[in-house]
């Protein structure tokens, strides 16, 4: 059984830095505590639907719901832990399955949430690479 994971990492750009820095004073627009506000948690939960496993069971994940939509197409739900929350919605979860197959995976936010960075999959879970643009599709006037 080979198992594929389905990461969101954030890019890192790396320069030389100049001789002196000196840090800027910001202040953000309308700062917002969450502290109070009530936590979204996960289920924590591997899902098997027509032979696609999908987990979040491992830390770090992140995935709200797994559905299937039509008979190749899943959506992956992604939601954030509470609100409001910055628009970059993480996601982490593994996808397998028993037989090779193609599928088409949806991931979709909520909260108007969109998706900002382009996943990066491992085969090992440590060894990672950018997943093909090619093979993305955006919906630009939704969250999926």
């Amino acid at each position: 059984m080979k198992k594929l994971f389905v990461l969101l990492i954030l890019p890192f750009l790396s320069c030389t830095a100049p001789k002196s820095l000196t840090a800027k004073p910001h202040s953000f627009p309308n700062p917002f505590n969450t502290k109070s506000q009530p936590i979204n948690y996960q289920t924590k939960k591997t899902y098997l639907l027509a032979g696609v496993s999908v987990s979040n069971e491992f830390p770090a994940a992140r995935l709200n719901d797994f559905h299937q939509e039509e008979d190749s197409v899943f959506v992956a739900t992604i939601s954030p832990e509470n609100i409001p929350i910055n628009p970059s919605p993480w996601f982490a979860f593994k996808i397998w399955s028993e037989n090779k197959q193609d599928i088409y995976l949806k991931l979709s936010y909520t909260n108007n949430h969109k998706h900002r960075y382009h996943p990066k999959l491992s085969k090992d879970g440590e060894s990672w690479t950018a997943m093909d643009t090619t093979l993305l599709r955006f919906n630009p006037d939704s969250t999926q």
